[in-house]
């Protein structure tokens, strides 16, 4: 008779685990199969020779296991999950996404504003320096808020851009999304507000939106649980976020008539220093009692009766129906998976993961830059400064296995440039989904 490799029982509560908190994915329809038939996948994952056998990093495991606010999994029981999706991302990611129907609902980000995500300065730049380039009115703005500006662009951290991912989902949700022509396209299920924008007293319209508390919990963490943890990390979050102010510095090509009929092309130039948004607390229709309660600083009110009005940055939707850049609307997801877990999402990874989908919507084939660059890209200048190469190479090698995982790239070589300098070629997935 056939001897059977059957998990043992330590294996089947590692599936248990994991099963509990994927199973709330099955019910919301981001796996194909039922859990039944999605358990017996993962028993034969946990006991074939498909599962990589290594162990996470000791940097990787000191993650891991740290107290991580704001997640639904609480890691202290549930670091065999981590371990399964460290070792096991590649399969995880092709279960998420099994069918075209499934991987083509996307939303759109300005390309404007991923630009501005993506700048980065190298030193010794023979380049005009920022403050040569910006306006007395902007350096104003910038001494009346006390800050100290050492580089133009917006530098988030992944927290802070999982945040501006949920945000452009909602707005993609509560907007028209269909008809580029139509005036309130991504212009958010508000009426547009015209705002202060570009210095010089130039104005541009702000997209509004009005939204539950729980709908943003949901949309951060991609999952309709949510614990109280989980809501203090993302208040705070989203309140820290609208408090910081960038320096905006960018170019907004577009093309007209002359007065003999032809087509002349020009640039208006956008410099200011402004937050990302703006969020104003809403209650309507309240009772006696609940006003009483509002003003005792009842939580359970604030969360049930409350609502949030967010007004965008104009800098968040200009030309975003000829100028944009796609995400599917699962890519906070996507992108935890692809790294192994929550706390292994750096600014390095949303970085490189960024450049990628940003070259890809230009249909190039190809995206490359030269090695010296690439940590200036990735956001490890400080790495640079303190001469930590070997955690500058495992920082990049960490991001470049990420975009592999996420199927952005399907190839990545090192090769010696025209000048006799090392640059870094990404051969783009165009069919990325």
């Amino acid at each position: 008779m056939k001897k059977t490799n059957k998990p043992n029982p330590e294996q089947l509560e590692e599936i248990d685990n994991i099963m509990e908190e994927f199973e709330r994915w099955v019910k919301e329809g981001r796996f194909p199969e039922d859990v039944s038939a999605l358990r017996l996948k993962f028993e034969e994952l946990v006991r074939s020779n498909k599962r990589e056998n290594k162990e996470p990093t000791s940097d990787e495991w000191t993650e891991l296991t740290q107290k991580q606010p704001g997640s639904v999994v609480d890691i202290k029981k549930n670091t065999t999950l981590h371990k399964f999706v460290l070792n096991n991302r590649e399969t995880l990611l092709q279960l998420l996404q099994p069918d075209k129907v499934r991987k083509s609902r996307k939303f759109r980000q300005s390309g404007h504003f991923v630009d501005q995500k993506l700048k980065f300065s190298v030193p010794n730049d023979p380049n005009p320096s920022l403050f040569d380039l910006i306006s007395t009115e902007t350096k104003d703005k910038i001494v009346r808020n006390n800050v100290e500006i050492r580089t133009e662009g917006i530098r988030l951290t992944a927290p802070q851009d999982k945040l501006m991912n949920a945000l452009m989902r909602l707005l993609h949700e509560k907007s028209e999304h269909h008809n580029e022509k139509a005036e309130n396209f991504y212009r958010g299920n508000l009426e547009t507000q015209v705002v202060p924008y570009g210095g010089k007293g130039q104005k541009s319209p702000s997209a509004m939106i009005r939204i539950y508390p729980s709908e943003l919990y949901k949309a951060y963490l991609d999952n309709n649980d949510y614990s109280g943890a989980d809501i203090k990390f993302i208040k705070t979050l989203l309140q820290d976020t609208e408090q910081q102010k960038f320096l905006i510095i960018y170019e907004r090509k577009y093309e007209v008539s002359s007065a003999k009929g032809q087509k002349e092309y020009r640039t208006d130039r956008i410099e200011d220093f402004q937050s990302l948004f703006k969020i104003v607390r809403f209650f309507e229709g309240l009772t006696e009692e609940e006003r009483r309660e509002l003003d005792q600083n009842n939580e359970e009110v604030r969360e049930k009766r409350g609502e949030l009005v967010i007004a965008f940055n104009p800098l968040l939707t200009d030309q975003i129906n000829a100028k944009y850049v796609e995400y599917p609307e699962d890519i906070n997801r996507r992108t935890m998976i692809a790294t192994g877990g929550h706390k292994l999402v750096t600014e390095s990874v949303v970085a490189l993961r960024d450049w990628m989908l940003r070259e890809i919507s230009t249909k190039r084939k190809t995206a490359e830059i030269n090695d010296i660059k690439l940590p200036f890209l990735l956001k490890l200048d400080n790495y640079v400064q303190q001469k930590r190469k070997k955690l500058i190479q495992a920082r990049v090698q960490s991001a470049i296995q990420a975009v592999k995982n996420l199927g952005l790239i399907t190839d990545h070589e090192v090769v010696v440039g025209a000048s006799g300098q090392w640059k870094h070629i990404f051969h783009l997935n165009l069919d990325f989904e």
